[in-house]
């Protein structure tokens, strides 16, 4: 009842063309989420709305009543597409829950977003490359691939002190915490500028291999000093490997 009471009060008081929910299972609990998408059906406030979910909780008839309810589109935090890294760091999804719900999510007539990271502990170019096939193949309407960061306070930031799982810290500059950009750590068998070019070829990778030559055209256009940021790691990155051949 609050949540719906502030619903109401967002979209009659700010008129919002898009409301983003806050919460990274929804429908865990299913009976409490059939209620509130039942309150905002019943209210006629169909304001388009996102939001994120675990992909082992997706289903045709939680899909069919957020998309009744406004729902335009739903993030599913995927990480890796390499079974064993998925259970080294207990994500408690499978692949094929994966591929399930992103199949539900687009049958349903809706947007899905997967996210993903490059750099879990002990990453390698073989489970790097298996992402980026597994991203492309689940072919979402959105894409984000960021490279893990080790911020402070954190599991990942503990391992990197001690050294643990390959990682080493090259830099403690809070400029470059940034899963994009960033320049914070790098494993001992790939360096940071090898991540980012994995990062750039994830990217193109996931687009030409689906074909969708003007999704490509509009991601660096909208990301354009990301693109060229990349280009120019990648470059330099080139540049050094003729250099050491020489």
């Amino acid at each position: 009842k609050n949540i719906i009471e502030e619903w109401e009060h967002i979209v009659t008081t700010y008129s919002p063309r898009m409301i983003n929910v806050h919460d990274e299972s929804f429908g865990f609990h299913k009976k409490r989420a059939m209620e509130f998408l039942d309150l905002i059906i019943e209210s006629e406030l169909t304001v388009p709305w996102f939001v994120t979910t675990r992909a082992n909780i997706v289903s045709p008839e939680l899909l069919h009543k957020m998309k009744n309810a406004g729902c335009f589109g739903i993030g599913i935090g995927v990480e890796s597409g390499d079974p064993h890294t998925l259970k080294s760091i207990r994500k408690g999804i499978t692949l094929e829950q994966i591929k399930r719900a992103i199949k539900y999510i687009h049958d349903a007539g809706m947007e899905s977003h997967t996210f993903f990271i490059l750099g879990f502990p002990n990453e390698t170019i073989r489970t790097m490359w298996r992402t980026i096939q597994f991203a492309a193949r689940l072919n979402s309407t959105y894409l984000a691939l960021g490279i893990i960061v080790p911020y402070p306070g954190t599991e990942i930031a503990r391992m990197a002190a001690a050294g643990e799982g390959g990682y080493k810290i090259i830099s403690y500059e809070w400029k470059d915490y940034n899963k994009q950009l960033g320049n914070a750590m790098e494993l001992k068998h790939l360096s940071r500028r090898q991540l980012e070019l994995f990062q750039l070829i994830g990217y193109v990778y996931f687009y030409l291999s689906n074909g969708r030559i003007i999704d490509l055209y509009r991601f660096v256009l909208q990301y354009r000093s990301e693109a060229l940021g990349f280009v120019s790691h990648f470059l330099r990155f080139r540049r050094g490997q003729r250099r050491h051949a020489s």
